[in-house]
């Protein structure tokens, strides 16, 4: 079955084809492969001499590209949807943030001040769904109104429906800052505290503040959940 479905998608098709064992239909196999090249196909099973050393290291490297290919899954699983829910029983989450927004607040000049909006999902970056904000009602560098903002114009969006990136509740929002910046949305936040899980990263320590929590929560480096 393999054969045949390998050999019908527009690949070359050689002269001699080796198996290392005999299966059925052989027969019919080398004559639907002839009609298919216009040439004789032979099928050779062997279990001896130079064919034989070929299918060997044929399987070896096999086997070494799924075992290669498996590690190479295993570890993004854990970097990715391990890593997030490891991240909800560190944090003791509600849900799996298996959407992850985060905010963050830029000034040009010390004026004209944006914000920008990355998404994770599953773990991995969703770039088509980043946004940018320009802040509108904020004069001057104010992260803590500029992110009161944001957050506002963004929960309103939830409501609306109309944006693909937006009309997808997160799991979990981070926004860059320390315990003032998060206090300083919270009022914001409102109908949403209990539906939507939010923390904020301070960037210089890498601290993780939480609402209603006065100590910080402090990850290895190296945690896949941190990272």
């Amino acid at each position: 079955t393999f054969l045949l479905q390998y050999y019908s998608q527009n690949r070359i098709i050689p002269k001699t084809i080796i198996l290392p064992e005999q299966i059925e239909g052989i027969s019919a196999l080398e004559e639907y492969l002839s009609q298919k090249t216009g040439f004789k196909v032979n099928i050779v099973v062997t279990k001896k001499g130079t064919n034989k050393k070929l299918c060997d290291i044929a399987s070896q490297n096999s086997k070494e590209y799924l075992e290669k290919s498996l590690g190479l899954e295993k570890t993004k699983h854990i970097k990715t949807i391990g890593a997030i829910n490891r991240l909800k029983q560190l944090l003791n989450l509600k849900e799996v943030p298996y959407r992850m927004e985060c905010f963050d607040i830029s000034n040009t000049s010390g004026t004209n001040s944006v914000a920008s909006m990355s998404v994770f999902v599953n773990g991995e970056p969703a770039t088509k769904m980043y946004r940018k904000f320009n802040i509108k009602t904020v004069e001057g560098p104010n992260d803590f109104e500029s992110l009161k903002e944001v957050l506002t114009r963004r929960l309103a969006e939830y409501e609306k429906q109309k944006d693909q990136s937006f009309s997808v509740k997160p799991n979990l929002i981070v926004i860059d800052g320390g315990k003032g910046q998060l206090s300083s949305v919270m009022e914001v936040f409102g109908g949403y505290v209990g539906k939507i899980d939010i923390c904020s990263l301070a960037e210089q320590f890498e601290e993780i503040f939480l609402p209603n929590k006065p100590e910080s929560i402090r990850l290895a480096k190296t945690d896949v959940a941190l990272q």
